[in-house]
Formats: structure tokens, sequence, C-alpha cells
């Protein structure tokens, strides 16, 4: 695995990665699993991920600043590994797992639940214990671990597939799913420390917190919308009839989290040393400019994605490291959780708008131009909460 060669090197702590590799996984695995409709039922993807991973950032978020973020972390775990269990055991009982819309979709909120109560956990705690001239390759290995979750989702779903012969499409869901239980199980007991007696301590979110966390989420939803394009095509694997190829689809993959790897593992790196907000402020501004040069060559979506990519790294990069500083620590997990999940979705929104009008049976084509005005967008914000923390 990706993190697993990582791990021991530069990250701190090390696994951070490993907990939003093991709780993305069935997420995406979720999403690309045979009953999943693709990109083309983007407002219900909505309604089953995006949604429940605001709530489950909320709640979780919540916990954490009152509770601890290590003892909340242990929670949702917890949380996780009985989804994935709840998903085995589901997928061994008469009756396809994949046949059951209402079944798959409550599995698929409830991966969302965990996967957005983590991921500010793991970012917060990153951040918190990390010296300050560590902190940026410390906030990568939560990032790092959601790519490599991605590559293990779409080779679930690809191997629901290939197994079929062999082992049975829901005995492969249900191996691979308690796999991940344990593992989150084996997570939770390890790195989470025994629960302790949890003293409360609670701050209202103050109006200055509330801006930021819109802002936060506006310039962070360009690099959102790249993420969401590359992951797009994984998606649709669980559609009925796929856009692109089995084996373009794997390229454009391994091209464009290879790129967002490197470099984000660059940007996180040169943050330590300069400023993380500049450098969202020049990734975003690199975008547009892409996106605007899109609008006159007319690349093809894969070309268009791998070019984005590399701008879009520099936020990858320094995200997880930037969010937790911009908060104070009585409402600091539960703003964090916030402003990424709002930033998810107007990554979703974003390329939703931008492939109106495409055919969902093809590969989906987004229009550069409405890639450039977000551009721009998230670029004024990222520069709005540059002056806001000066003021600060």
């Amino acid at each position: 695995m990706l993190v697993g060669l990582i791990r021991g090197a530069v990250l701190r702590p090390p696994w951070a990665g490993s907990v939003t590799f093991a709780v993305f996984t069935p997420l995406f695995a979720l999403m690309a699993l045979p009953g999943a409709r693709g990109p083309a039922a983007l407002p219900m993807l909505a309604a089953l991920v995006l949604l429940p991973r605001l709530v489950g950032g909320i709640v979780f978020g919540a916990l954490g600043d009152r509770y601890g973020a290590t003892w909340a972390l242990r929670h949702c775990l917890t949380f996780g590994a009985g989804t994935s269990a709840a998903t085995a055991a589901l997928a061994v009982l008469p009756g396809p797992l994949a046949s059951s819309a209402a079944v798959h979709g409550a599995l698929l909120s409830s991966a969302a639940i965990a996967a957005g109560g983590a991921w500010p956990l793991t970012a917060v705690l990153c951040a918190g214990g990390a010296e300050p001239t560590r902190r940026g390759r410390a906030g990568l290995a939560p990032q790092l671990g959601v790519l490599a979750a991605v590559v293990a989702g779409a080779g679930i779903a690809v191997g629901s597939r290939l197994a079929g012969v062999l082992l049975g499409v829901d005995a492969w869901i249900a191996g691979s799913h308690v796999v991940v239980a344990m593992g989150l199980l084996r997570l939770c007991r390890v790195h989470c420390g025994p629960v302790r007696a949890p003293r409360p301590s609670s701050a209202a979110i103050s109006l200055r917190s509330w801006r930021r966390v819109l802002l936060a989420a506006a310039a962070l939803s360009t690099t959102f919308t790249v993420f969401t394009m590359a992951t797009a095509p994984v998606v649709a694997l669980g559609a009925e009839s796929a856009g692109s190829p089995l084996p373009v689809v794997a390229a454009g993959l391994v091209v464009v989290l290879g790129t967002l790897a490197g470099a984000g593992s660059l940007a996180a790196v040169v943050s330590d040393a300069y400023s993380r907000q500049h450098i969202v402020l020049a990734g975003t501004t690199a975008a547009t400019g892409v996106a605007l040069s899109a609008v006159l060559l007319q690349p093809g979506p894969i070309l268009l994605t791998s070019l984005l990519a590399v701008p879009a790294a520099l936020p990858f990069g320094c995200g997880a490291a930037l969010l937790p500083t911009l908060f104070p620590a009585g409402h600091r997990t539960v703003c964090v959780a916030m402003a990424s999940a709002l930033g998810a979705a107007g990554g979703a929104a974003t390329y939703a708008w931008a492939t109106v009008g495409t055919d969902p049976a093809a590969a989906p084509e987004p229009a550069p131009a409405v890639l450039a005005a977000v551009g721009c967008l998230s670029a004024l914000c990222i520069r709005a909460v540059i002056r806001d923390t000066r003021r600060a």
C-alpha cells in the first residue's frame, strides 16, 4: 500500500494515513460496486454521500472538541468497523447486496458518516501533535491515505467482477469488508488508546470562524473539483455502462493520483518553510490559468484532469495542515469538518455544473469555462482568508 510504504519515513503520526485509508476504502468501494449509478446520478450521490459526510463531520467533530480528538476518533473507527461488518454480513445473506437500493444507500451513507468524522479528527491530531516546522509533512499523511483508498476501493469494485467466476460477487464483497472491519478495529485498539473519562469543554462558534469556514470551503472547492473529476470514472465502474473502458480509467487514475501524491508531497514539505496560504493561492491561480487555456485548446477530459492535477496538488498537499490553524481550539475540529465537507460539496456541484448537457453514458467532458470561473472564486476566497488572518 502507498501509505504503508511511506508511513515510517517523514509522516507524523504515521498511523494517520492508515486511518483515512481504512475509513475511506469502504466508501469508495461502495460507490463503485455494482448497483451504484455513476456520475449521472450526482443529486442522489449528494444525498447519500455528501450530506452524511457533513453530518458525520459535525457529530464526531463536536465530540472531538468536547471530549478530545483521540476519544472521538476511537468511536468513529468503531462506527466504521460496524458499517464494514454490516456490509460483509448482508453480502452473504440470501439475495445479492446490489439488488437492494435501500440497503446499498444506507451502507453508503454510513460509510460517508465515518469518513466525514475520521478525516478532520486525524487532520487536527496531525496538526496539533506536530512541530510547526514539520506540520505540513505531518498533515500529508491523511491526504495520502485518501488517495490510497481510491485505488483500493476501485480494486475491490474491479475484483468483484473478476472474482465473480471463482468466488462470487457477494463472497468477494464480504471478504474484503471483513478485512477492512478488522483493520479498523486494530487501529482503534492500537492507536487510540484506552477510553478515558471525558472532560467536556464547549465554546460557541464565532462569526469569524463561520466566515473562515465558508471562505476555506470555497478556496478548496477547485481542488475538490479536480478530485471529483479524477474519481468520477471510478464511481462509474458501478454503473451498468461505464463511460470509459477499464484500461483508460486505470491509466487516467494512476496519472492524476500520482500527480496529486507527488506534487502534493512537495508542496507539503515546502509549506513548512513558506506560507501555506500563499501556496494554496498559487495553486488555485495556476488552476484557473490552466482552465482558461483549456477553453482555447479543448483537451480531452483525461488530459484536462491531468493538467489540472498539477496546480490542484498544491492546496491538496497543504489542506490538512492549513485548516486546523484557521480556527481556535474550542471548536477547531467541527470547523475543519464543515470546511472540508462543504468544499467537497462545492467540488461535486462544480463538476455537475461543468458536465451539464453531456451524455451520461459517455465519458463526461467538463466545460473549462466553468472550471475557470470556480478557480477565480477560489483564488478570491483564499485571498480573503489571508487578509482575515493578518487582521487577527
